[in-house]
C-alpha cells in the first residue's frame, strides 16, 4: 500500500508534470466545455505515449510498459489534477488497451496492438446498455454466429470514449455460448456507430452511446474463452472502481490546493482569511479526506497487483473516493465565496467534475449493497 511515493516515482512524476504542463493543460483551457474533437483526442493519447501513458497496463512481452497498479495509478491522478476529462480519457484508453493485450490472438494483436501502443488508435470497453447498468448479466446486446463471422446487434451507452474510438470491445451474449462474450469490433470496418452525450461535468471526457446494427466480425474477434466473458467483465469492474477513485482524487486534490492558495492570497479583517479558525477547519477536514480516500484507492491497486480478489475493498474505495470528491469540491467552493462561483475561475467545473464521479461504474449505493454482501453473505439484489 502506497504511504509515499518511492525516489523513483517522485522523479517520474516530476518529470510527468512537465509534460501536463506543456500538453494537457493548454488543451484543456482551449476545450472550454466542448469534448476534444477525435484528432485532439489522438494528438493528445500520442503524447501520453511518449511517456508511457497509454500502454501502462499493457504486458512488456506485448510491447507495453507492464507498470504495477499503484505506479499506474499516481500517473492517472496527476492528469486527472491538470484535467479530469482528459485524464478520464487517457485512462479508459491505458486499461483496455491492456485487456485488449492480454485477450487478443496474434493475429489482433499484430493488427492493432503497435497502433494503440502509440496513440494512433482508441479504444473503447462497451458493457452498460439501457436498461441495464451494473448486472452485466442482464445485457441484451447479441451476436449470432454467421459461418467464420458473428453479426451483433444492440445499443451501449455511458460508453467512455465512445465518440473518440476506432475499435470497440463489446460486452454481450453469443449465440450457443454460455454466459457472456467479449468482442472487438472495428468501427471503421462498419462495425458500429457511436453519439456523444453532453454531461453536468466531465466535459472533456467523452462519454455516449454505440449503435451496432448487424455488425459483420471475424469470429477470430471473440477475445474470451466460452463462459469467461462475465468473470472477464466483473475483474474490469474490480479495477476500474479505484481508477475511478483514483480520478476523483486528483479533481479533489485541484480543487483543495485552489482553495488553500485562495485562502493564501484573500485578506479579511486584516489577515489572510486562511487564518480565519472557519477557514482552517475547512482546510483540516478536506485534507483529512483526501488522505483517507488516498489510503483506501492505493490499498485496493496495492491488492490488484498482489493478484488478491479485492471487490469489498475496491468498492470501498470507488465509494469513498468519490462521494470525498464531491465533499472536497463543495468545501473549496465555499472557502473561495463568491468566487467560487465564478465560471472565470476554476472552480465551478471541479464542482461539476467531481460530483459526476459518485456514479461511474456503480453508483454509490450499488457499492454499499455490494460491501455489505461480501461482509454479510446475504444478497439485497
Amino acid at each position: 500500500m502506497l504511504i509515499k511515493p518511492t525516489p523513483d516515482q517522485q522523479t517520474m512524476l516530476a518529470s510527468f508534470e512537465r509534460l501536463l504542463e506543456r500538453e494537457v493543460k493548454p488543451l484543456a483551457a482551449s476545450l472550454g466545455e466542448a469534448p476534444p474533437s477525435k484528432a485532439q483526442a489522438n494528438a493528445l493519447l500520442r503524447a501520453l505515449a511518449d511517456f508511457g501513458v497509454g500502454k501502462l497496463f499493457t504486458p512488456t512481452e506485448h510491447g507495453g510498459q507492464g507498470a504495477d497498479n499503484v505506479t499506474t495509478g499516481l500517473l492517472i491522478e496527476a492528469l486527472c489534477k491538470a484535467d479530469g476529462g482528459l485524464g478520464g480519457l487517457a485512462s479508459i484508453q491505458d486499461g483496455t488497451t491492456g485487456l485488449f493485450a492480454r485477450l487478443a490472438s496474434p493475429a489482433l494483436r499484430e493488427k492493432y496492438l503497435p497502433r494503440l501502443l502509440a496513440g494512433e488508435l482508441s479504444i473503447c470497453m462497451a458493457i452498460t446498455e439501457p436498461g441495464v447498468g451494473s448486472n452485466p448479466r442482464d445485457v441484451r446486446t447479441r451476436a449470432l454466429a454467421d459461418g467464420d463471422h458473428v453479426v451483433l446487434s444492440g445499443e451501449k451507452v455511458w460508453i467512455s470514449n465512445a465518440d473518440i474510438s476506432d475499435l470497440a470491445i463489446i460486452v454481450c451474449k453469443l449465440d450457443g455460448a454460455p454466459g457472456l462474450a467479449l468482442i472487438l469490433v472495428d468501427r471503421g470496418e462498419g462495425g458500429y456507430t457511436s453519439s456523444n452525450f453532453k454531461k453536468l461535468g466531465l466535459s472533456h471526457w467523452p462519454t455516449g452511446a454505440i449503435h451496432l446494427n448487424d455488425a459483420r466480425v471475424p469470429a477470430e474477434n471473440v477475445l474470451s474463452a466460452a463462459g469467461a466473458g462475465l468473470e472477464l467483465t466483473l475483474r474490469a469492474f474490480e479495477r476500474a472502481r479505484c481508477f475511478v477513485g483514483i480520478i476523483s482524487l486528483g479533481i479533489a486534490q485541484a480543487a483543495f490546493e485552489r482553495a488553500v492558495s485562495y485562502a493564501k492570497e484573500r485578506h479579511q479583517w486584516g489577515k489572510p482569511i486562511g487564518a480565519h479558525q472557519s477557514i482552517q477547519i475547512k482546510i483540516a477536514e478536506m485534507a483529512v479526506e483526501i488522505d483517507a480516500a488516498r489510503l483506501l484507492v492505493y490499498r485496493g491497486l496495492a491488492l490488484l497487483d498482489q493478484g488478491e480478489r479485492c471487490d469489498t475493498q475496491t468498492a470501498m474505495a470507488k465509494l469513498y473516493a468519490s462521494e470525498m470528491g464531491a465533499r472536497v469540491a463543495s468545501r473549496a467552493m465555499e472557502v473561495m465565496g463568491a468566487y467560487g462561483l465564478s465560471e472565470e475561475d476554476a472552480m465551478p467545473r471541479l464542482f461539476r467534475d467531481a460530483r459526476v464521479m459518485t456514479v461511474p461504474d456503480g453508483t454509490s449505493d450499488i457499492q454499499r449493497l455490494l460491501i455489505a454482501k461480501n461482509i454479510t453473505g446475504l444478497s439485497a439484489y
